[in-house]
């Protein structure tokens, strides 16, 4: 890693992300009701929800989506090690579900106001086909971004568990997919008012646990025949005892040479 400060700055904003789409989830959708009422209910919370926590929740999901770019980036550049192309990959298809999770945010404002004029609608005008179009829209636009994520995740798991990456081997095993699901379950099972919180916030606080999580480990973590992002480079030249001339106070020789 050539600059492990500029890559932990990215995994930062990864973090910020989450946090700022996390609030807009929270200003958009919460209501005090248990996780599974919040789930049968579906995007009739939406129309529920004050006008103009709906824009502003919407509008504030959209913005800070744009950080997960640079937040995945970091992630990218800590896997590369164990294999540049299926890294490039696993970043491309999780910047695919930023790119899902920004149109599905901002479509909840839409549906919203959508469903909200729908039944400000006089009677006698057909509005019944509004909300099932409304509801097959949402389901698109989940299911692209829940397929992205899994395929970034299995990358993921893979890259992490070929033990060359800046990650411990276990860390395979908390992929966002894995993480973002352990949420939603948390979600779904948490009772009134508490699910009505969690349930709609599950994607971003699984992103904000596992930001956490790379930060934390790429700062304390060598990786088998390397070293910590946050690690000098001759630091971890000294650590190696490499064998090819030099001794472990980098610059000495060692061997006959250091005689003469």
């Amino acid at each position: 890693m050539k600059d492990a400060g500029t890559s932990r700055g990215c995994g930062l904003l990864g973090l910020v992300a989450a946090l700022g789409m996390g609030a807009g989830d929270l200003l958009m959708l919460a209501r005090p009701v248990s996780g599974q009422e919040f789930v049968r209910l579906g995007i009739g919370n939406l129309a529920l929800i004050p006008e103009g926590r709906l824009t502003a929740g919407a509008v504030l999901g959209v913005v800070f989506s744009a950080l997960y770019v640079p937040g995945f980036w970091s992630v990218a550049q800590a896997t590369g090690p164990a294999g540049q192309r299926p890294a490039f990959v696993m970043f491309c298809l999780l910047c695919a579900t930023a790119v899902f999770g920004a149109a599905f945010h901002a479509a909840h404002g839409f549906v919203g106001i959508g469903l909200q004029a729908a039944g400000s609608i006089p009677s006698g005008v057909p509005t019944s086909g509004v909300a099932a179009s409304f509801d097959a829209l949402m389901k698109w636009l989940a299911s692209l971004g829940a397929l992205a994520l899994l395929g970034g995740s299995v990358c993921f798991v893979i890259l992490v568990a070929a033990g060359r990456s800046h990650y411990p081997r276990w860390f395979a095993v908390c992929p966002p997919f894995v993480l973002v699901l352990g949420c939603a379950g948390m979600g779904w099972l948490a009772p009134e008012p508490v699910g009505g919180y969690l349930w709609p916030s599950c994607f971003n606080l699984g992103m904000l646990v596992f930001f956490g999580l790379s930060l934390y480990f790429t700062g304390s973590v060598r990786p088998q025949g390397g070293r910590a992002l946050s690690e000098p480079p001759n630091k971890a030249l000294q650590q190696t005892g490499r064998h090819d001339g030099f001794s472990r106070v980098e610059g000495t020789p060692a061997g006959p040479a250091a005689e003469l």
